[in-house]
């Protein structure tokens, strides 16, 4: 059954407790903002896998039609009942012969996957044994980073898998790991149908028994249901500090429920509440007609926003279109206008939208669409709101490639190792443990990390892999940096840059100036080692070759970095007061100041493409264009983070 979000909000009561204490208080919905949305709001991912084996190619139906007939017609039906902005996508498998295959990644265009089977289905090919099993896993790979997003995979299966590489356990534990909640249709007579339905609701997820192929399409249709039967239940809490415990109390045609979280501490993830934080979709690309497709959704919505005023950095064609109610959107009613002759559009409603909301605002449509890679600044116009209200995180359009950033942060008490997409989502820690991990640096095939930690007294280089796995001690020192061939690295010891191959052999001093030497880097092509000396409050940048000689004084500043062309160096200098970044060629000529603010900016690094350098100011983490335009904030806490750098694909 499928219930309205009125109908279960008038069910759902929210209560908080204090840790270590018993009573429970339940907010003051009048001052905060509580809401229940629909499935239709949410940021749901569904994948099918889809089996054309030969099972399936011999099964009939009284109609005539095969098994696989009846399959596609049941895909296609339950693929059109999902909201616009929602995503699918399909991996098939048909034959131990061949690796199960994407016929669709992730996209909001339905009528392009529905093509995409029914193409696949023309194909001349061999319907073969089952891979179901390794189906499951290939699909569990399609699937966003983002944690918003609900992920659901749906297949078929007797129960037997004769060819798949993984096994069922493994399948399963993939899709755990990747948080996907699998939903299994049994087809006829399963074997070991009690371990299949177990599997499956470990991840959440759900069994659904198809003893005869006729109802293959109504028993779609009830998974689909299901999915849109899931609720979510948000509210802005009023607490400042402390650490609380969240309860939803359910009362519902008759039943009743409890719903406890784990203890949490607010000021873990306390912000002003007047400011709106928006985030746009993955994207659902048509290369062929160069068209791209978004969805911006608010995470947060600031009190009295009656009014949106935004623009999109780009001079391609673009369309922009309110999403509908039907579809969870939260700007029903408003009207839209632009864009005006400087690229701005204007939505506004006599009514604002409820404080704390989230859901779909708008669908874009950017045209044209001919790199492989581009990113395009979404920016919003402030100056309309009183009260410091504001939309503070600017947004970043992602056609294409996102790389990841490796960086430093305390925000679970201290110095650990994480990684996050370049847009600030998909953060994942590496490290865990109770000493202090720093500087990590991406391997050139991006497989590694190499970085210091304290854990086992003084300061030692490690390498991991880029999971988190493998760490290994390799040798006394700090900052190190992996030279272009992935062979070697450049690292810190007693005041002096050293080499080291990557097994720890050929130890070799680099640098013996009177000053203390820091932060090497390694130039494009392996020749040269940029550092920076301090002596006293003085930090000076330097170049030198990588056999140690010709050591040349580039100027003043610290914590110098290659741009990817090896032309320029990114640094930090305070030769203008406070720490800001600066760049200048690589013999020491067209020095460039890029940000000028109150702030300490420091720790600069390149992204692959050349495109944009990411920094710290204050304890966070920001991204700007490579001249300086188009900032944004990317990491957003009370923590201290630092040390970003970039993966290098």
């Amino acid at each position: 059954m499928v219930l309205s979000a009125e109908e279960v909000e008038a069910a759902v009561r929210v209560y908080e407790r204090a840790s270590g204490r018993d009573d429970w208080e339940e907010i003051d919905y009048s001052e905060t903002g509580f809401f229940v949305h629909t499935a239709e709001s949410f940021r749901l991912e569904v994948v099918f896998v889809l089996d054309f084996t030969n099972s399936m190619a011999q099964a009939r139906l009284p109609d005539g039609k095969s098994g696989i007939e009846a399959m596609i017609g049941a895909f296609e039906s339950a693929a059109l009942t999902f909201p616009d902005s929602h995503r699918i996508g399909v991996v098939e498998f048909h034959d131990r012969n061949v690796e199960p295959r994407v016929l669709s990644e992730l996209t909001t265009d339905k009528d392009s996957v529905l093509a995409s089977v029914r193409q696949f289905e023309q194909e001349m090919f061999d319907h073969g044994s089952s891979r179901v099993w390794d189906g499951v896993a290939a699909a569990s790979d399609l699937f966003s980073d983002d944690p918003s997003a609900v992920r659901a995979l749906v297949f078929l299966s007797d129960g037997r898998d004769t060819s798949s590489v993984r096994t069922r356990e493994q399948a399963v534990g993939h899709a755990k790991g990747r948080k996907v909640q699998l939903y299994a249709l049994g087809v006829g007579k399963v074997h070991q149908e009690d371990r299949l339905r177990s599997a499956v609701a470990e991840t959440g997820g759900a069994y659904f028994p198809v003893s005869d192929i006729t109802g293959l399409e109504d028993l779609l249709g009830i998974i689909v249901n299901n999915l849109r039967g899931h609720y979510k239940v948000s509210y802005v809490t009023l607490r400042r500090t402390g650490e609380y415990h969240a309860a939803l109390s359910v009362a519902l045609h008759g039943a009743e429920a409890w719903f406890e979280t784990h203890e949490f501490d607010v000021e873990g993830f306390f912000g002003p509440d007047n400011r709106g934080v928006v985030q746009v979709d993955p994207p659902s690309i048509d290369r062929f007609s160069g068209q791209a497709t978004f969805f911006m959704r608010a995470l947060h919505i600031p009190r009295g926003v009656d009014r949106i005023l935004f623009r999109l950095d780009t001079n391609n064609p673009v369309s922009v279109e309110i999403v509908e109610e039907t579809d969870g959107g939260l700007l029903q009613g408003w009207a839209l206008s632009g864009p005006d002759s400087a690229g701005w559009y204007d939505a506004s409603s006599d009514e604002s939208i409820e404080f704390g909301n989230s859901g779909p605002l708008f669908k874009l449509t950017i045209y044209n669409i001919d790199e492989q890679s581009v990113r395009i600044p979404l920016e919003f116009d402030n100056s309309i709101y009183a009260a410091g209200k504001e939309f503070s995180k600017p947004v970043y359009i992602q056609v294409g490639s996102v790389f990841r950033i490796a960086f430093v942060s305390d925000r679970d008490g201290n110095r650990e190792i994480y990684t996050m997409n370049d847009d600030g989502s998909g953060l994942t820690r590496l490290t865990h443990n109770s000493a202090n991990d720093n500087t990590p640096n991406w391997s050139p095939d991006g497989r590694r990390i190499a970085f210091y930690s304290n854990r086992d007294g003084g300061h030692w280089i490690y390498i991991m892999n880029s999971d988190g796995s493998g760490q290994t001690r390799l040798i006394a020192g700090t900052h190190p940096s992996w030279s272009p061939d992935g062979r070697r690295l450049a690292f810190c010891s007693g005041g002096d840059i050293y080499l080291v191959n990557i097994d720890g052999s050929g130890r070799t001093r680099l640098t013996d100036t009177p000053g203390v030497d820091w932060d090497p880097h390694w130039s494009p092509d392996g020749r040269r080692i940029a550092f920076h000396s301090k002596q006293g409050e003085t930090r000076t940048l330097y170049v030198i070759n990588e056999d140690g000689s010709g050591l040349t004084r580039l100027t003043d500043g610290g914590t110098p970095k290659w741009s990817p062309d090896g032309r320029r160096i990114a640094f930090n200098s305070s030769r203008d007061g406070d720490q800001e970044i600066y760049v200048i060629n690589e013999d020491g000529s067209g020095l460039v100041r890029l940000t000028d603010n109150l702030a300490h900016d420091t720790n600069a690094s390149w992204s692959p493409d050349g495109r944009y350098i990411s920094f710290i100011s204050d304890r966070e983490i920001y991204m700007m264009n490579a001249d300086g335009s188009g900032l944004i904030r990317l990491t957003h806490n009370l923590a201290d983070d630092c040390c970003p750098i970039w993966s290098p694909e």
